[in-house]
């Protein structure tokens, strides 16, 4: 959005030293909407531009942004790590346009993005998407450095 420049985006992209998927985590909700970001990743710049390969560019957005925030056991897949997993149909990944909702606490506005593509969502091993749709399972918690 800030960079209209799409290829000096495709040079930072796969710049080693440039990491992916790095947000504001939603500190700005009802001016802006980049939780898509890394659906438009893999869709425009994977399948679309072929910019990266797909195992190449899951790896920019989940271990190298573990790595650089110190955060073990995230952004692998091997026994012990934690059991986060997106199952996607690169084919029909796609972005509905972002909605502005109301359902914060006293009605405060954020914008919200559907998705489309993502087979199965697991967050430590229970599945909280399925086709599309939120189970209502919510496995997770709080994250943190360490």
């Amino acid at each position: 959005m800030l960079n209209q420049d799409l290829g000096a985006v495709a040079e930072m992209i796969v710049n080693p030293d440039v990491v992916v998927g790095v947000a504001d985590a939603g500190a700005h909700v009802a001016l802006t909407m980049d939780a898509g970001n890394s659906t438009y990743f893999l869709k425009h710049w994977v399948r679309d531009e072929e910019l990266l390969g797909i195992g190449r560019a899951v790896r920019k957005l989940t271990l190298e942004g573990a790595d650089l925030f110190g955060i073990p056991g995230r952004g692998v897949l091997r026994p012990g790590a934690f059991a986060d997993v997106n199952v996607l149909d690169l084919d029909v990944l796609d972005l509905d346009a972002p909605e502005m909702a109301a359902d914060l606490p006293l009605g405060a506005n954020r914008f919200v993005q559907a998705a489309r593509g993502y087979d199965y969502t697991l967050v430590n091993g229970a599945v909280i998407v399925d086709h599309d749709e939120p189970t209502g399972a919510l496995p997770g918690r709080v994250v943190t450095p360490g």
